[in-house]
């Protein structure tokens, strides 16, 4: 094996490896859910935030919340009223908080901050310091090394496969580098997407034409969302 394949072959290893920490700094943003559980003033508060990080400001983050007792008048979200139970998608870049109006006329809120990961220098730098490489490494691995030539990925069902696996990837990189969709203010395609991933199709009265003639895409992500524990937006 000659020295320029030996050093192609590096390059393909240490690509992974490099990609793999860039993505673990950048998916901080999926990490570090928070939950205020509290009782205050006659009062039982649950406000749950799904994570405390975000890729870039106005990210959406989802948020539960859960008030019960005789003594709340009033509950806001964000200076919005909404009703003792409910849940949404925070996208405004403002820190989440739960205000509640009591009947004495007082109030009290609580707040979850939240950071933005390429806001911080330090952690976009760090990212990008270790993406570029690993891009760049991976194609002079490729050129280097002469893997596109080798016989075995000839192989229809070879490229098939390395083909599925690229495209997995790319979806997990694009989410790492683009902001969720607030589905709840704004009602495209997407409502009828999730609406396949979370009732199906079979009985789905719900069903509209075109996309219901798309549901691959709805049912794996219901799968995943019911596989993982995670919502179906997420999925």
């Amino acid at each position: 094996m000659t020295p320029r394949r030996i050093i192609g072959i590096l390059l393909l290893l240490v690509s992974p490896i490099l990609l793999f920490f860039a993505a673990r700094l950048i998916s901080e943003r999926a990490q570090n859910p928070q939950l205020i559980s509290e009782a205050f003033n006659g009062a039982e508060i649950r406000f749950s935030v799904e994570r405390t990080n975000t890729t870039f400001n106005g990210d959406c983050i989802p948020l539960t919340w859960e008030v019960t007792g005789e003594t709340v008048r009033e509950v806001y979200i964000a200076d919005a009223p909404v009703t003792g139970t409910g849940e949404r998608q925070h996208c405004d870049g403002t820190t989440p908080r739960i205000r509640l109006v009591f009947a004495d006329d007082s109030s009290q809120e609580w707040t979850v901050p939240v950071q933005s990961v390429f806001n911080e220098p330090s952690s976009a730098v760090r990212a990008w310091l270790l993406i570029a490489p690993s891009i760049v490494a991976a194609v002079a691995g490729v050129i280097l090394s002469g893997v596109h030539r080798w016989q075995m990925l000839q192989r229809p069902i070879v490229q098939y496969v390395l083909a599925l696996v690229f495209a997995v990837v790319w979806v997990f990189v694009l989410d790492l580098f683009t902001n969720s969709l607030n589905v709840y203010r704004y009602v495209w395609d997407h409502y009828h997407y999730i609406d396949m991933a979370e009732n199906g199709i079979s009985g789905n009265a719900g069903l509209v034409a075109p996309y219901a003639y798309r549901p691959i895409p709805p049912l794996l992500a219901g799968f995943i969302s019911n596989f993982a524990g995670r919502s179906v937006v997420a999925g």
